[in-house]
């Protein structure tokens, strides 16, 4: 089993965040280690964050790398249903038990 690294990406995902989380995102894929997002206390959002996971998840098949999301908020999974971003996002889960709660 491939070790996994976990990176909570705080609770807002928009233009005044995604530089800062994209590096720390980059810098992560590059270990090479299954990367998990946990996205469980992302209670804002943007295009500007939708576009990041995104991007990650191209980097991450491009690179071979594992990428999970873990717990998103109803509303960021109804942005990324309704935007159809599970193709890209590849990974994104789809059973309530991978939502949170809180949603």
């Amino acid at each position: 089993m491939a070790e996994q690294m976990s990176i909570a990406c705080g609770t807002a995902l928009d233009m005044d965040t995604v530089n800062e989380v994209q590096s720390t995102l980059m810098d992560a894929l590059g270990q090479g280690k299954t990367l998990v997002l946990d996205l469980s206390e992302v209670s804002s959002f943007d295009t500007a964050g939708l576009q990041l996971l995104c991007v990650v998840a191209g980097a991450a098949k491009t690179r071979g790398v594992d990428l999970q999301f873990h717990r998103p908020q109803g509303s960021l999974t109804t942005a990324v249903q309704v935007l159809d971003l599970e193709k890209y996002l590849g990974n994104w889960p789809t059973g309530q038990d991978e939502m949170s709660e809180t949603a």
